[in-house]
């Protein structure tokens, strides 16, 4: 597990940069895709720890299985209101799609904070 550790300090420095990069942008869409490419990182690190976890036999293994399943759904729809409710006010379609990118990164994040809390080994 420490190599996960070291793994994450690459990413993360590597992603400060990127962000830099991101900031120059003028076009908002290229920012949403910026920000896709970090959610998705953080989405394959929630699936490491996941199956780090599952693999060490660390915890309540049906527990997490069952969490795995039952959030996307919860996810998707929250992440559909919110770019629905964006639109209805009038948004533009980029600051919808970040506001539906924003609850996927929420969930995420709950995900990673609660697998690294939770480590056994």
């Amino acid at each position: 597990m420490h190599n996960i550790g070291r793994m994450t300090h690459f990413l993360t420095k590597g992603w400060r940069n990127i962000m830099r990069a991101r900031s120059r942008a003028r076009n908002p869409w290229l920012a949403l895709a910026f920000d896709s490419v970090k959610m998705v990182t953080e989405a394959q690190h929630v699936i490491l720890l996941r199956l780090s976890k599952i693999g060490y036999g660390a915890g309540d293994l049906q527990q997490e299985i069952q969490l795995m399943t039952s959030e996307k759904p919860v996810a998707f729809v929250n992440s559909h209101l919110a770019a629905a409710a964006e639109l209805a006010k009038g948004s533009k379609d980029h600051v919808a799609a970040k506001h539906a990118l924003r609850v996927y990164r929420e969930a995420v994040r709950a995900n990673v904070r609660r697998l690294r809390r939770n480590r056994a080994c």
